[in-house]
């Protein structure tokens, strides 16, 4: 029975050191986390609106990256975000290409990003509103409307 003990014992204290020496990485951005379906943009110079739902477009946030994806036409890319306060930026765009090292998306390239509602490699918008299921982003020309998917 004292050695069933000592096992115990020593198991225990192996997974407790691991667990102490690890360092894991957290986020603070709230409700922003997670993964975003694109429902609806507005067009604010027109009052036009646009349902987005067939286009099928993702954004996803965790800690300090974002993944933006159009199931239908592309691309699938990832990129860096900050937010402070009432803003969101987007910037450092890289295509998801594993094989081919994650290319950075250049100004050549950068057409492609508006297939995901993204208009420059340096992109911010306004954050109107955010909840744990529903956020609303805008530019001066453009209101879009997300639910947590």
């Amino acid at each position: 029975m004292k050695k069933y003990n000592a096992i115990y014992l020593l198991l225990l204290t192996v997974m407790l050191t691991m667990f102490s020496s690890c360092e894991l990485e957290t986020s603070d951005n709230g409700d922003l986390d997670g993964m975003w379906h694109l429902m609806q943009v507005d067009t604010i110079s027109t009052g036009g609106c646009r349902d987005m739902v067939p286009d099928r477009i993702y954004w996803s946030f965790q800690v300090r990256l974002c993944n933006l994806r159009n199931l239908g036409k592309g691309p699938d890319v990832f990129c860096r975000f900050e937010r402070e306060e009432d803003l969101l930026r987007l910037h450092t765009f890289y295509m998801n290409d594993r094989q081919g090292g994650d290319p950075e998306v250049t100004d050549k390239m950068a057409g492609i990003l508006q297939n995901v509602m993204v208009y420059s490699l340096d992109q911010t918008y306004r954050i109107e509103s955010i909840s744990s299921s529903i956020m609303v982003l805008a530019t001066d020309d453009l209101k879009m409307r997300f639910v947590k998917y």
